[in-house]
C-alpha cells in the first residue's frame, strides 16, 4: 500500500485563502467564485444552480463532477460555503503551537473551510499521484448555518453517487 502524505504548505495557503474571504449566509458570491476557479484548474464540470435567487442571496449551491480516471462508483462530498456572524474581515492567526485562531474580533470560519479544505486536498493527492479513482462529485451548498437552507433547494436528481461524505467541524 502506497503511503500519501499531505501537502501542509498547499493546506495551509489554501485555508489562509478561503478563511480570509467574507462569506456569511447568503453573501457567497466570493467564495463560490473562488471556489469555482479551483474545481475548474482540477478539471471538474462545475455548475451553480439557483438557490441564492431563491432566497435573495449572491450565490447559489456550487455542484461539480470529475470523471473517474478508474473502476469505481462515484463518491459524493459535501461541505458548505456559509459563516455564521462575526465573519466580516476574517484573519486567521497561526500561532506556533500550530493551533489556527482568529484574531478575535470575528470568528474564524474553519466550520467550513476546514472541510472544504479537506476535500480538495484529498482530490488533488489523487491527481498528483495518478491514483486511479471513480467518479467524484461535490456540493458546496449556500446558507447551512441557516438550517441548511440551500440544500433544502438543491436538485439532488443530478447527484449520480450512492456513497457521501459530509465535513461539517462545530468548534
Amino acid at each position: 500500500m502506497q503511503t500519501i502524505n499531505p501537502n501542509e504548505k498547499r493546506i495551509r495557503e489554501l485555508f489562509e485563502e478561503l478563511v480570509s474571504i467574507d462569506s456569511v449566509s447568503f453573501s457567497e458570491r466570493q467564495m463560490a467564485d473562488c471556489l469555482t476557479k479551483i474545481l475548474k484548474e482540477m478539471k471538474f464540470e462545475v455548475s451553480e444552480d439557483s438557490a441564492g435567487e431563491f432566497y435573495g442571496g449572491n450565490a447559489g449551491n456550487l455542484y461539480g463532477f470529475l470523471k473517474g480516471t478508474g473502476e469505481g462508483t462515484s463518491t459524493l462530498f459535501v461541505a458548505h460555503m456559509d459563516t455564521v456572524h462575526p465573519g466580516a474581515s476574517k484573519k486567521a492567526v497561526f500561532h506556533e503551537d500550530g493551533k489556527i485562531t482568529s484574531d478575535g474580533t470575528t470568528v474564524l470560519g474553519s466550520d467550513d473551510v476546514a472541510g472544504i479544505v479537506e476535500i480538495l486536498e484529498g482530490i488533488r493527492l489523487l491527481q498528483d499521484k495518478n491514483i486511479p479513482h471513480g467518479g467524484i462529485e461535490i456540493l458546496f451548498p449556500i446558507a447551512e448555518e441557516l438550517y441548511d437552507k440551500g440544500s433544502k433547494v438543491f436538485d439532488f436528481s443530478v447527484i449520480k453517487s450512492k456513497q457521501a461524505y459530509m465535513y461539517w467541524f462545530y468548534t
